[in-house]
């Protein structure tokens, strides 16, 4: 718990000073405002769930994704990258703290995009606020585990801004974001399915739903998995870096 505040502050400190960050909250609750106005204008409301949850997924990716590569890129620019993995404190640690910290501004875009929907008169409700959540939980957990993933694998790449590029709106869609995978191609549908996002965003709309939710704990579980799964693999790589860093003060595996 030592390393884990000052991780969280350097990070803080470091948002103020960068507005790429602040800009997912002037983007989400924009989205949110279109999609619910596409709703209403083709007299959907069954698709209020889909235009609240699909910018707060959104922006939840994006950040993370975003963390993943600042966190590197930046720390470079600045000269901490080196410093930061030279000190005794569990680097895995530090990476997973910030990364924590950055997502936590996800909870003010949930509720930016929750009042836009109250000012909007949308017929927006917490139908199973059990399962939502849950399903909050277990995202933010998900999300925190790939963002690490990336992050490593960030690390031993000269910048990650291709990759970032690369990852953004394709595993939305992929993820079943805007429009549920099930709705997909038939090929892709497998596929969406080991996105976590995919699981996340189901569950997040079936909370908003008078339906009863079918399995939420199993549901929950293949997210968990799926974060673990993410989680495990970039302890492992993450590893592997610091070997060679160690090894001979490379800062990529090539």
């Amino acid at each position: 718990m030592s390393v884990v505040w000052p991780a969280v502050r350097l990070q803080f400190q470091l948002l103020r000073t960068s507005n790429d960050y602040l800009l997912e909250l002037v983007r989400a609750p924009i989205l949110g405002l279109v999609l619910l106005a596409l709703a209403a204008y083709h007299d959907r409301p069954d698709l209020v769930p889909n235009a609240v949850v699909a910018p707060v997924m959104v922006a939840l990716w994006g950040t993370g994704l975003l963390a993943a590569g600042e966190l590197i890129d930046v720390d470079r620019e600045l000269g901490l990258l080196e410093p930061l993995i030279a000190t005794p404190a569990p680097f895995p640690s530090l990476l997973l703290s910030r990364v924590a910290a950055t997502s936590a501004l996800n909870g003010v875009v949930l509720a930016e995009v929750w009042l836009v929907a109250a000012a909007t008169g949308a017929p927006i409700s917490v139908r199973h606020p059990l399962v939502f959540v849950g399903a909050l939980v277990v995202t933010a957990f998900a999300m925190v585990a790939a963002s690490l993933l990336m992050a490593t694998l960030f690390l031993a790449t000269r910048t990650a801004l291709p990759f970032q590029n690369s990852l953004t709106y394709p595993l939305l869609v992929l993820g079943g974001v805007f429009v549920p995978v099930d709705s997909l191609p038939g090929w892709l549908q497998p596929l969406g399915r080991l996105v976590f996002l995919s699981w996340s965003s189901d569950l997040l709309r079936a909370s908003l739903r008078p339906e009863p939710v079918a399995q939420p704990l199993a549901r929950m579980g293949v997210v968990i998995g799926l974060g673990g799964i993410a989680l495990g693999i970039g302890l492992l790589v993450l590893r592997r870096v610091l070997r060679r860093v160690r090894a001979d003060g490379s800062l990529r595996l090539t």
